[in-house]
């Protein structure tokens, strides 16, 4: 089973074997800090929120991320990640980023008095099918299983947010 922490703890834990070796480790504290020295106020929140807010309207967002928009003021930050599309939405892990992105968020909230927004983006103009078309599961023997999808109107260099996929 595995264990949920939060944000602070991530960063404080041992990150050793989630980080790459020649990557910094993370610091939440010196986070927050970075973060208390920023002046929200000097970014386009206006055109910023209109863009949001009509992005999000066109597809058909939920209650909690338009109650979000709406709280885009000039004490607000974003914490912002992504994942390039794929097929039955992706690696496990494209979920993991938008989950600890809404908890870090939280928490850096929490530590700053900040607005801070999970900004989470799809890289769909991704134009490389072939690494997203299919995905790798076990079956309930534990053998290693792909599943793989071949549109039939698929036309090569077609970004991939724009494959429309058949019944």
């Amino acid at each position: 089973m595995m264990k949920a922490i939060d944000a602070e703890t991530f960063f404080e834990g041992d990150s050793s074997r989630s980080i790459p070796s020649d990557s910094e480790k993370p610091d939440f504290v010196r986070l927050v800090s970075h973060l208390k020295k920023l002046d929200p106020s000097a970014y386009p929140y206006s055109s910023l929120k209109a863009l949001l807010e009509r992005e999000n309207r066109r597809l058909g967002a939920g209650k909690a991320a338009k109650d979000s928009l709406k709280s885009i003021d000039s004490k607000t930050v974003f914490i912002v990640s992504g994942q390039q599309a794929g097929l039955f939405g992706g690696p496990l892990y494209t979920l993991y980023k938008a989950m600890h992105s809404v908890r870090l968020a939280s928490r850096l909230s929490e530590k700053t008095g900040f607005n801070v927004i999970p900004l989470f983006w799809i890289a769909s103009d991704d134009h490389d099918f072939e690494e997203v078309r299919r995905i790798g599961v076990k079956t309930r023997d534990g053998v290693p299983f792909a599943i793989e999808y071949s549109p039939e109107l698929y036309s090569e260099g077609v970004p991939v947010g724009e494959i429309v996929l058949d019944e």
